[in-house]
């Protein structure tokens, strides 16, 4: 039944480059799996799709689909034939308005066809695919085994630069990979690509797991704070140590490319894979310099710990992984105006950074992939976020896959500050080149991290041009360059050198205008500027599966989009957030028309830094938050903007939670509805002192919280754990409206 909502349905608009209604009208293509987006129509609950291979739909391709956005991928690749396909809009009743003028796409085979023999060198495979024209489909051997050693310095496997129209199917071969540093797949630049059923894994591994056989702090590494856990002196001096004996299959923590690419790691539970401990710190640093082979076996390390303080979480037992990640590459990226790209059934066991990567592009859709564990030895798949989308045109549609075992959150969406330097005019800004990527005919927000607050009305960019050079062309917004800053600027990415941009735009700043940080050697502290154009709109999430992640399943800036269906269990933090990171990070900014419905969260928040989050959470923070070196020392301090705006959190189940089951903060008309709050028998908070809250609403205005239920979690003792509403107005609890309390 679909439920009447206060606030509007996501709308998915043209991204640039192509028309509203995509694939426009007998359009032709390889493309099996596009995406369909067609006009949204005001006051649609919902939205029905069908594609069939004849055009009165007697012969069906794709049965009628509901979808929540007026956007469609088919999970499965369509045959390539002509396809006919419709659309129509759903009433908040259930009634179906009428289907659309049929739309034709003409769904070719590719015109070309390589073969790539399972014996096969690496060169050969790059020189097959390097040579392979438009329209191609490129298939390897099937089920087969390519072992792929790159040459010193390659940063991938393949590397595709300005390709389009191909399709690349591994034919569900096994690619191990035994350059631990590098990446798969690196796409620049390119339009309609496909990779599809590949199956990815590292030798050697790209981290190290072990046990801990003891925690080592002496007299001189204890500290006040921290008395010796055992007496047993530790050979490495200053710090102190943890023995851990190397699970077999993984690396010796003092191999090469462990020590050359040596980050930080994290204590996991000693039970539950991947899962991290209860209770423990986000990130443990260990120098990686302090490793030295214990003599009492050959699988014996003695590792040193940076903080006195967190070697009091370890215990004998514990599973520690370490990461090699400090230089390594991403697993799949594509950057650099990449559009339309499709990963199908894409499966890695092991990935050195970060894994699906789609960075200053456009519809990047991942289907049926996966970052899991290759069997019951391995307890890790990844190093860092499962998928990372930033500063997209059309968000990116991922469903149905599986994420187990991930060094970073699940799935990432988010844009990064640009800093301001200077205001060299009322309509110019000096803009710092770290992250730069406005571009002409964008639009922005000016952001001060310190207050959360906003400056003025969203102003659209007239020219961008490298400080100090003339522009040509008025607004046109060209400017006289290098080649290579040319190349730079197109691709939407920061200039190569440390420099400033100039960015002139409309309307111009008032007199009242100029009080915000700039000038800052510290690049986050100054205002930032939040391109709200590319902000991932559009996208999807729905259908996954979330097991195992260190910090969120699933976190969120974008506008316009779906989280639905997903299953999430065991992420340290939030198991779906819509959080900015105003510190160093500057990832943000905030979310407006996004769904988040039907979800199973489970066992979510127990980090040592997850006590401000809960099964789901939508906030938007300030320096002022985040540490009080930044608060004033006089007055109030200022909650930030209500920005979060038109969010529909309903008909979720969470369960097991600690915190907040559901926290909505510094937000505007949005829809707490329908959920469904529990917890499993002999379940306990992690900190049963604290102040654990089923839901949580604070600094909101015109929202609604309704037919909740938290009946199913028997450690809420009060009704005053149930619900609370803070600083409020016109917020409306099961009818009950609130105002200022």
């Amino acid at each position: 039944m679909l439920l009447a909502s206060a606030a509007p349905l996501p709308v998915v608009g043209a991204a640039a480059g192509r028309p509203v209604v995509y694939p426009a009208h007998n359009q032709a293509g390889i493309v099996q799996q596009p995406s369909f987006t067609w006009e949204p129509e005001p006051g649609a609950a919902a939205y029905e799709i069908e594609i069939a291979a004849d055009y009165d739909y007697k012969k069906i391709a794709v049965p009628v689909t509901r979808v929540e956005t007026p956007r469609f991928v088919p999970l499965q690749p369509l045959y390539p034939a002509t396809r006919f396909w419709r659309t129509r809009a759903i009433a908040a009743d259930g009634n179906a308005g009428k289907w659309s003028d049929t739309r034709v796409y003409k769904l070719h085979a590719p015109a070309n066809k390589i073969n790539i023999p399972a014996n096969a060198t690496l060169a050969e495979i790059r020189a097959a695919i390097a040579a392979a024209p438009a329209s191609s489909l490129i298939t390897f051997a099937p089920k087969a085994a390519y072992r792929l050693k790159l040459p010193q310095g390659d940063t991938h496997f393949l590397t595709l630069e300005k390709r389009d129209d191909l399709i690349i199917d591994g034919n569900d071969s096994l690619f191990i990979i035994e350059s631990p540093s590098a990446g798969a797949v690196s796409l620049r630049d390119c339009r309609r690509v496909t990779l599809r059923r590949f199956r990815f894994d590292y030798d050697p591994l790209p981290h190290s797991i072990g046990t801990v056989v003891s925690v080592n702090i002496t007299n001189d590494t204890a500290g006040a704070a921290a008395p010796p856990i055992e007496n047993r002196k530790s050979k490495i001096e200053n710090f102190p140590t943890v023995t851990l004996r190397r699970l077999p299959g993984y690396p010796d923590f003092d191999a090469p490319h462990m020590l050359a690419n040596w980050g930080w790691g994290v204590i996991l539970d000693p039970v539950i894979p991947g899962r991290m401990k209860a209770g423990s710190p986000l990130v443990v640093n260990f120098p990686g310099a302090k490793v030295t082979r214990n003599p009492a076996g050959a699988d014996l390390f003695d590792v040193g710990i940076s903080s006195a303080n967190h070697a009091k979480f370890f215990a004998k037992g514990d599973r520690v992984i370490i990461f090699a990640r400090a230089h390594s590459n991403a697993f799949c990226t594509a950057d650099a105006g990449c559009g339309d790209i499709t990963l199908d059934r894409i499966v890695t066991h092991a990935a050195p950074g970060l894994q699906f990567v789609g960075i200053g592009s456009t519809d990047f859709k991942l289907l049926s992939c996966a970052s899991v564990p290759r069997d019951a030895t391995r307890f890790f798949a990844g190093n860092a976020d499962g998928v990372h989308v930033r500063a997209n045109l059309l968000g990116p549609w991922i469903e149905g896959c599986a994420f187990n075992g991930i060094g970073d959150d699940g799935v990432a969406l988010y844009n990064k500050g640009m800093a301001i330097g200077a205001r060299p005019a009322p309509d110019t800004l000096a803009v710092a080149g770290t992250f730069m990527h406005l571009q002409p005919g964008d639009t922005f927000v000016i952001f001060n991290p310190f207050d959360g607050q906003l400056l003025g009305a969203p102003r659209t960019v007239t020219t961008v041009r490298p400080a100090g050079e003339k522009a040509v062309g008025g607004a046109s917004g060209h400017w006289q360059q290098s080649a290579a800053r040319a190349d730079e600027a197109s691709a939407g990415r920061a200039p190569a050198t440390a420099g400033s941009w100039d960015v002139t735009f409309t309307p111009a700043l008032e007199t009242g205008d100029a009080g915000f940080p700039m000038g800052d050697a510290t690049w986050w502290k100054n205002a930032q500027l939040f391109n709200r154009t590319r902000v991932n709109a559009g996208f999807v999430v729905k259908n996954n599966t979330f097991t195992s992640i260190r910090r969120y399943g699933v976190i969120a800036r974008a506008t316009d989009g779906v989280i639905t269906g997903n299953t999430i269990t065991g992420s340290s933090n939030s198991g779906i957030t819509l959080l900015n990171e105003p510190n160093f990070w500057a990832n943000g900014l905030h979310s407006e028309r996004v769904l988040i419905a039907r979800n199973k969260i489970s066992a979510t928040a127990f980090d040592a830094s997850s006590s401000a989050s809960g099964g789901v959470a939508v906030n938007l923070r300030s320096l002022y938050d985040h540490s009080a070196d930044f608060r004033p020392k006089d007055g109030p301090i200022p909650k930030p903007a209500r920005l979060h705006r038109a969010i529909r959190i309903e008909d979720n189940t969470i369960a097991d939670w600690n915190h907040r089951a559901i926290f909505l903060r510094s937000a505007a008309d949005c829809v707490i509805k329908g959920n469904i709050i529990a917890a499993s028998p002999g379940a306990k908070f992690l900190d049963p002192d604290s102040d654990n809250i089923a839901i949580l609403v604070d600094n909101t205005r015109d929202c609604v919280i309704a037919g909740n239920d938290t009946a199913g979690d028997p450690r809420l003792a009060s009704a005053g754990r149930r619900l609370v509403i803070l600083d409020s107005d016109n917020t409306a609890a099961d009818g009950q409206v609130t105002s200022g309390k």
